[in-house]
């Protein structure tokens, strides 16, 4: 799952490893860039991987009262629905910050809260092995692994794939692994 709010151009060059090896995986936008972003939203839609909302700003939404993440999540998603002509049914929060009243606000605007197994922490270290270690360190099927689109992460990106295809696994939408 790759928690998107930023790096376009890495968020075409990690599609482009993933068609070519025929992995899929979830975008969770931020609405501000999928606003930004509507062609590379498409792109990323028709080639069957999966999107899912994660705020409008990628702020941490904690921070703000049930009303104000409810506006959030839904500028986000009708976004989202405007752009695919589907409104998203999962929601990641941003920073992995979370409380039951973010996840039963999300709820109530017909999202699921998904949250990682492994944190790659590639925003913080821009190491393509360290970041790949952490993707596939005691990897089991049904882990949600969380990257985000740097360089060091696309670099990566087909170790982790190498690895997973090792273990007998494969990557697949969070949609699809629900």
């Amino acid at each position: 799952m790759f928690n998107v709010t930023d790096g376009g151009e890495y968020v075409t060059a990690a599609l482009d490893i993933l068609n070519r090896r025929g992995a899929k995986a979830t975008f969770f936008v931020g609405g501000a860039w999928a606003e930004r972003n509507e062609q590379l939203l498409i792109t990323i839609y028709k080639g069957g991987h999966g999107v899912g909302n994660h705020g409008f700003f990628g702020r941490d939404l904690r921070r703000q009262n049930a009303r104000q993440v409810r506006e959030e999540l839904l500028a986000a998603s009708n976004l989202i629905e405007r752009v695919l002509g589907e409104p998203p049914s999962i929601f990641a929060p941003p920073l992995g910050s979370f409380d039951r009243g973010l996840v039963e606000t999300a709820a109530s605007v017909g999202l699921s809260t998904i949250i990682w197994t492994h944190d790659t922490e590639d925003l913080r270290d821009q190491d393509a092995r360290l970041i790949a270690n952490r993707a596939t360190s005691r990897l089991r099927a049904g882990d949600f692994v969380l990257m985000h689109p740097t360089a060091a992460t696309v670099a990566a990106l087909e170790d982790i794939l190498d690895r997973v295809a090792e273990r007998g696994l494969r990557a697949v939408t969070v949609g699809e692994l629900i």
